[in-house]
């Protein structure tokens, strides 16, 4: 009975689907604007000159500070990512902030087309499951 819900794409028209959905990713990540804009990206990039400038996280008022979950913080990872590429890369932060939008964004395809795979095995089912979720802001 499983294999009647079963839906397999041939080899060549998955190539032609992930090309198509690499191209859409990097496509929407091309910015708009010739410097960043949005309120996400200017505090990511306050919090990154920060750990910069300081060498640690001056925002940490609180031991749940860390993961975000204290009143007026903010979740420190992708500060410390983007301060650490800069700072070993000597590229600015407001490139690295793209840089890493762009590599997250490619990641999600494969990473959700992979999950998918793992929930249903159904290439429509996955490939829809990869295009919604690396699509979202």
């Amino acid at each position: 009975m499983e294999e009647k819900y079963r839906f397999t794409f041939s080899k060549k028209m998955k190539i032609k689907l992930f090309t198509l959905l690499i191209a859409l990713n990097l496509v929407l990540r091309i910015p708009f604007f010739p410097h960043e804009y949005g309120s996400d990206s200017f505090v990511i990039h306050i919090l990154a000159n920060s750990v910069s400038q300081f060498g640690y996280a001056k925002w940490w008022l609180n031991s749940l500070s860390i993961f975000g979950l204290y009143p007026y913080s903010e979740c420190s990872a992708v500060p410390f990512i983007v301060s650490g590429i800069s700072q070993t890369t000597g590229i600015d932060v407001e490139k690295v902030i793209l840089l890493f939008c762009i590599f997250l964004g490619l990641f999600t395809v494969f990473a959700a087309y992979i999950l998918a795979g793992a929930i249903w095995d159904n290439d429509l089912f996955k490939f829809l499951v990869a295009f919604g979720l690396s699509t979202c802001p």
